[in-house]
């Protein structure tokens, strides 16, 4: 779920089905990576945020692959993310205690991904929009405060969270984080413009992952980080044939 040279393959795969060439899977391939798939359902745990890159052109986030694993190293569990594709849906997102959304230009969610993110806020839900600093970035992130604010009337208006400390803690004071808290005071959305090694205008990514790294504790339920948090499924009993 996080390595991005199978990501890239993933989408070399998908291009192939749409070109309509011939796949040749070979089956000495197939059998163990399908064992190994049924393995891996047995002993994972569920990701703590999701990554949806908002058009074909978007490139992956850096802030994602090092932030989870920060928190592996430092916890010592097998934390992951996993990527959300358009269109949105429910059901991609009931599971993640946080998504990820990055692109540029315009932010023009359909109608059905629309009812999908209100849907995920008003559960509770907290999604960061993640852009590069630059003209295209700031289309983008406009664009999600102006549809953020319309989704969510009664949250507050858009503040900066980077000074505070229950939030932020040891990343306090290193940076203005733009952000829509929800009425109950919980962190709805954030807004990350990131600088580039061209010298965009933004947040220096060592910063924007100290932030994703704070806030993602926000929303991450304590007991998914103990030791004995269930990582399978018991199916019951039943007298049926």
């Amino acid at each position: 779920y996080d390595k991005p040279h199978i990501y890239r393959g993933y989408h070399q795969l998908i291009a192939n089905l749409k070109s309509g060439k011939k796949l040749r899977p070979v089956v000495e391939d197939v059998v163990p990576t399908s064992l190994a798939m049924i393995f891996l359902a047995e002993n994972v745990r569920a990701p703590v945020i999701g990554e949806c890159l908002w058009t074909a052109e978007t490139e992956a986030s850096r802030l994602t692959p090092l932030v989870t694993s920060v928190m592996r190293q430092q916890k010592g569990l097998a934390l992951r993310y996993s990527s959300v594709s358009r269109p949105l849906k429910a059901e991609h997102l009931a599971e993640l205690p946080a998504l990820l959304i990055r692109g540029g230009g315009a932010f023009d969610p359909d109608d059905d991904e629309e009812k999908a993110l209100q849907d995920y806020l008003n559960a509770g839900g907290l999604v960061l929009f993640e852009a590069v600093g630059d003209s295209d970035g700031a289309e983008f992130l406009g664009g999600a405060v102006k549809a953020l604010q319309e989704w969510q009337p009664d949250a507050s208006g858009l503040e900066d969270v980077g000074a505070d400390e229950e939030l932020m803690g040891p990343a306090a004071g290193k940076a203005r984080i733009r952000a829509i808290k929800q009425a109950n005071g919980s962190l709805a959305a954030a807004f990350l413009p990131l600088a580039t090694e061209s010298g965009t205008k933004g947040l220096p990514p060592a910063i924007a992952g100290r932030a994703m790294y704070q806030m993602l504790f926000q929303k991450i339920d304590p007991a998914m980080l103990g030791e004995d948090y269930p990582i399978s499924v018991d199916i019951p009993e039943t007298t049926e044939p």
